[in-house]
């Protein structure tokens, strides 16, 4: 039986990959020839994070600025966008329903635990997670704390994620993986019920013949 859930975010509980994308270009791509520069470091490392996009930036364009300073205002301008998303979204209820079941949950992502860590607490998903954990710590490395947390084998856990990332830490730890969509539209967007359900179909969750 499943006994813990661990989310990814971004394209998993919330369709923010074309936000994040789009939000570098509002950063920088006022800046001549940058723009350009990003999409091409996009495109052949799609999975690079703010620190690694404006650092290097700033490396191609001394006098773009400081890539502290972008990488802040990139953190403003998602939280800004996803927040209402997840806010009117049946997300923090779909949490709701699996704590419920006594599953412990987690979220496992690449955006900074800071952020992910504000961003649940400000959308209610928050009460339901026995943690959140971001970059810059490794995903798999984050499953084992899990693991021994809880004295889970890890069978007993699965990832939930639409990435390669997420693929790659569960298979390192021998831990069920469950892809969904990438642009979040198993688990976001619908009813609770119908997420639950969802999950249900897919994972051998512990309690869930007890939920109507």
């Amino acid at each position: 039986m499943i006994r813990c859930l661990v989310f990814d975010f971004d394209g998993t509980l919330v369709p923010s990959n074309e936000i994040k994308k789009r939000a570098f270009f509002d950063c920088v791509g006022h800046l001549d020839g940058v723009a350009p520069f990003v999409e091409s470091l996009l495109t052949t490392r799609p999975t690079m994070d703010r620190h690694a996009v404006f650092n290097a930036v700033a490396e191609a364009f001394p006098s773009a600025g400081d890539p502290l300073q972008f990488a802040d205002k990139y953190g403003r301008i998602c939280e800004s966008e996803i927040v209402p998303l997840l806010r009117k979204s049946d997300v923090p209820a779909l949490l709701d329903r699996l704590k419920a079941l006594g599953v412990y949950l987690y979220l496992n992502s690449a955006t900074p635990w800071e952020a992910l860590g504000r961003i649940a607490a400000e959308t209610d998903m928050a009460r339901s997670l026995d943690g959140v954990f971001g970059a810059p710590q490794d995903k798999a490395d984050n499953l084992k704390a899990i693991l021994a947390k809880h004295a889970l084998a890890a069978v007993e856990v699965a990832v939930i994620g639409d990435g390669e990332s997420d693929r790659a830490a569960a298979q390192a730890c021998g831990c069920v993986f469950l892809q969904v969509a990438s642009n979040a539209r198993d688990l976001h967007g619908v009813p609770a019920d119908e997420a639950l359900r969802f999950l249900a179909a897919r994972l051998p969750l512990s309690g869930i013949d007890d939920v109507a």
